[in-house]
């Protein structure tokens, strides 16, 4: 959401901002601000009346510490796609996974770790396959894996070993992953995701908001909150690969679907709940994380069971 669409609804409310609120209000925070300009006990909401299109209508409905937030930071797609832009999201992609990565490990470029001859941490991306392993590649250079496994062409890893001979030897393969430590949140309430007419609805008891996929969205009640991200893949992700994906912290889409500015697909924060529209009914849990594929029906989740229904 851009911030001239969040100014319209302060607007459509009547609230003035004040010069510092416009400096800082973003998609994430501009419904904590709105809360503080509304009064506690209600929340007008601007309508058009089906009846009588001309006319607005205007309801009241109460608000309460208690009641559901639901907070979607969606990405807009490019009109156009030309071919720096598949360079710039592979290097996006290559930097967010990266970026995990550093966070479960100290690492070493793999033009520095050629002189090291002690065991040293890399990360690249698997660029090809040799006679006795892979080829790694950062943006320092390339090296020849020494190594008994055979990852994907692609994938962006960590390895840990030592240098000999202007080859690496490997001793461990280290994916992103979801960390052991990952707290598992949850809140007293459900939601229910829809598709209709091409647009995504989120569902609860007090609030319904549209939007489209991939979308990150919060869902916040009190001080809890649930993340949930939303995905419709071109192809379907069958049960016994999805775990593969999270372990790379990476959806992998086809090649069709990078068209945005950022990159959607990375699995960063670690969300509580995954859906995925289409393909096959399934729930699948990996340390903590819930992966629900809707099939062709409506899914209702319980916020804090994790436990998933589906609806007709």
């Amino acid at each position: 959401m851009e911030k001239k669409d969040i100014i319209k609804i302060f607007m459509e409310k009547g609230v003035l901002l004040s010069p510092q609120e416009l400096k800082e209000i973003d998609e994430y925070n501009y419904e904590e601000i709105l809360s503080k300009h509304i009064k506690p006990e209600e929340d007008k909401t601007i309508k058009y009346n089906k009846e009588e299109e001309n006319k607005l209508e205007i309801t009241t409905k109460p608000i309460t510490k208690e009641q559901i937030e639901i907070i979607i930071k969606s990405f807009k797609k490019k009109k156009q796609v030309i071919p720096k832009d598949f360079i710039d999201y592979y290097n996006k992609k290559y930097e967010g996974i990266r970026n995990i990565l550093t966070k479960k490990l100290n690492a070493t470029s793999i033009n520095k770790a050629m002189d090291i001859s002690s065991t040293s941490n890399i990360i690249g991306v698997v660029k090809q396959r040799a006679q006795n392993g892979f080829v790694l590649e950062d943006q320092t250079g390339s090296i020849e894996i020494i190594s008994k496994d055979d990852p994907p062409i692609g994938d962006i890893l960590s390895v840990t070993g030592s240098s000999r001979e202007g080859k690496f030897f490997e001793k461990e393969i280290v994916y992103p992953d979801i960390p052991l430590t990952h707290r598992i949140n949850s809140l007293k309430g459900e939601i229910t995701l829809e598709k209709q007419d091409g647009k995504i609805n989120v569902i609860s008891s007090a609030v319904t908001k549209e939007t489209t996929t991939p979308s990150h969205i919060r869902i916040k009640k009190g001080d809890r909150e649930v993340l949930v991200f939303i995905y419709e893949p071109i192809e379907p992700i069958r049960q016994d690969h999805v775990v593969e994906l999270l372990k790379k912290r990476h959806l992998s889409p086809k090649i069709s679907e990078i068209l945005y500015d950022d990159d959607p697909f990375i699995i960063e924060p670690v969300p509580d709940v995954v859906v995925l529209f289409g393909g096959e009914e399934y729930v699948k849990n990996y340390k903590g994380v819930t992966v629900v594929s809707t099939g062709s029906r409506a899914t209702k989740i319980d916020l804090e069971t994790k436990k998933v229904e589906f609806v007709d």
